[in-house]
């Protein structure tokens, strides 16, 4: 078709220019992140067998991707078995202060792992798993200290040549009434009266995780892929600066 063609008029020019310019977007950012996850300052070993804590927060993101998206942190090394994942572990690339919490010097980092596909014979990586830290500055660069829906709430999964940004969350599902015992009366609402209630009590804490949707969580879908932009570029600007310092000294 040709712009002075009516019938390329009736098409909805914007939205396909936007999403030209988001898929270019995306393009670099992806290869901005392949190349800034590239070397990571530390990393750590987190076993994400069937025997692994359920209460590791990384075994829980590991646990849901298995069952969701069949996807695992670890290496797939045999039916049922996984090597322990290696976490990745990069230095704060944002420190600043709020207002409302004066004295406080908060730093993001981030931790990434490789994706793996559940269940299959292909054993090289897939995706990424990234996930942002918030911490003091004092604190340890380290991903024991995680804390869903405290110190680590967004993330994002990189496969397929797509970043999909999501929130994390963790939710009780509450106490289970196992059995009541019950007898009419007039004076309730509804004409009944507990006299006594077995109640199971459920300690049990899923994660939830959503996946942020353009049009429907816009400012936080934007933010999320903005604090991956400064990661990069900080990324660069570190990896520069450790070349031109190799050059002086050569």
């Amino acid at each position: 078709m040709q712009p002075e063609n009516k019938i390329f008029t009736k098409h909805d020019l914007d939205k396909i220019a936007t999403q030209s310019l988001i898929h270019n977007e995306v393009q670099l950012r992806l290869e901005g992140l392949s190349d800034a996850l590239e070397n990571p300052d530390s990393t750590e070993e987190l076993d994400v067998s069937l025997l692994a804590s359920r209460e590791n927060p990384l075994v829980k993101i590991d646990n849901y991707l298995s069952v969701y998206k069949k996807l695992t942190l670890g290496e797939p090394i045999g039916p049922g078995a996984e090597a322990p994942a290696k976490i990745e572990i990069f230095k704060p690339y944002e420190k600043v202060v709020s207002e409302e919490h004066l004295g406080t010097e908060f730093a993001t980092s981030i931790i990434s792992a490789d994706l793996y596909e559940s269940y299959m014979d292909n054993r090289h990586p897939v995706g990424k798993l990234v996930l942002f830290k918030l911490d003091h500055s004092a604190g340890d660069v380290t991903a024991k200290d995680i804390v869903i829906g405290s110190n680590c709430v967004y993330g994002a999964i990189i496969i397929n040549g797509e970043i999909n940004p999501f929130s994390l969350n963790i939710a009780n599902n509450g106490d289970r009434v196992i059995q009541e015992v019950q007898r009419k009366d007039s004076t309730e609402e509804n004409g009944i009266a507990v006299e006594a209630r077995l109640v199971e009590k459920n300690d049990f804490q899923k994660l939830e995780l959503h996946t942020l949707d353009i049009d429907d969580d816009t400012e936080e879908y934007f933010e999320v892929m903005a604090e991956l932009d400064k990661f990069i570029k900080f990324r660069q600007k570190s990896k520069s600066i450790f070349q031109e310092g190799e050059e002086y000294d050569n």
